[in-house]
């Protein structure tokens, strides 16, 4: 119990870890290396690491077709509810948070 305990606590800081990496503008690679150096990972560490994003690359490209497949059928979706002034609104509110980005 307590062996698994363990495992759950490194799993989950270890996510946490990643999901903060996640929140700047560094590139994925840039990442890595942050998150390797903070690790103090080994050379075979990363390798191994680096096989096992490598193994589930395809079925997570997978997942993330599949959900905007899904996305972009609920926004036609829910787009056909709007009548056409709340069509032109939301076209100027979408343009606004683009520019805004910028």
């Amino acid at each position: 119990m307590r062996y698994v305990l363990k495992n759950l606590m490194f799993v989950g800081l270890f996510t946490l870890s990643l999901s903060a990496m996640a929140q700047t503008n560094k590139s994925n690679s840039e990442k890595f290396e942050t998150f390797k150096r903070e690790m103090d990972l080994t050379d075979a560490q990363v390798l191994k690491i680096k096989a096992i994003k490598d193994k589930y690359a395809a079925e997570k490209q997978e997942l993330k077709n599949r959900l905007n497949e899904i996305r972009t059928k609920e926004l036609e979706e829910i787009d056909r509810l709007y009548t056409p002034e709340q069509k032109a609104k939301l076209k100027a509110i979408l343009e606004r948070h683009k520019s805004q980005k910028k």
